[in-house]
């Protein structure tokens, strides 16, 4: 059986994603990348999985696309570019919350990896960067669009165009990371983080996901609807009345997802 570069585990209502090809910084090979989609499919089939958390293993979350594997054609290039958007796409729309710990080098699709998760808590030794323009290529597994949406037009150009690594505190300043910890303590930070999302209804977050994540793409009438649409179908699901007569009896809730 070949070895894996991926390991996958779930701890009661969390599952973790770790990056495990420390030799070559995690870099998104396609044996990797197809690890990754068995991962989430894994996810998706489990309803007993409320949060997600990725991460790496070693100096690297991930250095980015293995270059030695970079396409030789357009047809190529095309190709596995759609499969890589399609990939992360699958990750971002999860309906779970996913938090990215971020415990090194996050370069090229590795921040667009991250970039694909709902929070981000780095390391302060990480370093992330597009570097693609060195080698004339771009980010191409959504990076260029949710950097943008992220921080702004400005600052995703200028990260974009010079290619420089930004340290854990510059993308803290800019809105990229949500928080920096000491080294070491990014994985235990990001649990944290998912054990208070843990105590609330698996629903309701997933559909607060949905209109943030959706909100931008249309118009603000058609958000406020979304917004209406969804809470009335959370009206009469179990959580919502396990959670107001657990608030009106001074207890904590009972979640089941149903």
């Amino acid at each position: 059986m070949d070895e894996q570069d991926l390991i996958f585990e779930k701890r009661g209502r969390m599952a973790y994603i770790t990056l495990d090809c420390p030799q070559a910084l995690n870099a998104l090979s396609k044996k990797l990348k197809h690890e990754l989609e068995a991962a989430v499919a894994r996810i998706e089939a489990d309803d007993g999985i409320w949060g997600v958390i990725i991460t790496g293993h070693g100096k690297a979350f991930s250095s980015g696309t293995d270059i030695s594997e970079f396409p030789a054609t357009v047809e190529e290039a095309r190709r596995i570019t759609a499969y890589s958007q399609a990939l992360f796409n699958r990750i971002e729309n999860l309906g779970r919350s996913v938090i990215a710990a971020i415990n090194g080098f996050a370069l090229g699709g590795g921040l667009e990896l991250a970039l694909a998760c709902d929070i981000r808590v780095a390391s302060e030794r990480a370093k992330l960067g597009f570097p693609e323009v060195k080698i004339c290529a771009i980010p191409c597994y959504g990076g260029t669009q949710r950097l943008t949406r992220l921080v702004g037009a400005g600052r995703a150009k200028e990260m974009i165009y010079t290619g420089a690594m930004i340290t854990a505190q510059e993308a803290l300043d800019m809105g990229l990371v949500n928080h920096v910890v000491p080294a070491g303590d990014e994985l235990a930070k990001a649990e944290a983080i998912m054990d208070v999302i843990l105590q609330n209804a698996p629903m309701a977050v997933a559909y607060a996901k949905l209109c943030i994540d959706r909100g931008p793409e249309v118009s603000l009438d058609y958000a406020l609807g979304m917004e209406q649409d969804l809470v009335s179908m959370l009206v009469p699901t179990h959580d919502m009345s396990e959670g107001t007569r657990a608030f009106l009896e001074k207890r904590p809730p009972v979640f089941q997802n149903k």
